[in-house]
């Protein structure tokens, strides 16, 4: 188990604002957030390399929506389909 130190860090107001609006989303603490960033830092992961990340990502989630979208409304042309066949089955065995 991993004992945990408390340190004192400042931050200007916008910087709080915007840690205060990442843990929010994300579900998790203020310190949480600050750690997971000391530990990229401590990797060589550069803030640069992070908005990358964070750009893919936002892409990924938006083709991916879009992906959905798109095969719901296939979906939906292959259920109508399927049912003018099943219709034609029906009236041809009559």
């Amino acid at each position: 188990m991993i004992t945990l130190q408390r340190v004192q860090v400042c931050l200007d107001a916008n910087q709080r604002v915007a840690l205060n609006k990442m843990a929010k989303a994300d579900g998790v603490s203020v310190s949480a957030i600050i750690r997971d960033a000391i530990d990229a830092n401590l990797l060589g992961v550069t803030v640069d390399e992070l908005r990358l990340l964070a750009n893919a990502s936002a892409q990924t989630t938006v083709d991916f929506d879009a992906m959905a979208k798109r095969l719901k409304a296939t979906n939906a042309k292959l259920d109508q389909t399927f049912r003018m066949i099943e219709a034609m089955k029906v009236k041809q065995a009559a």
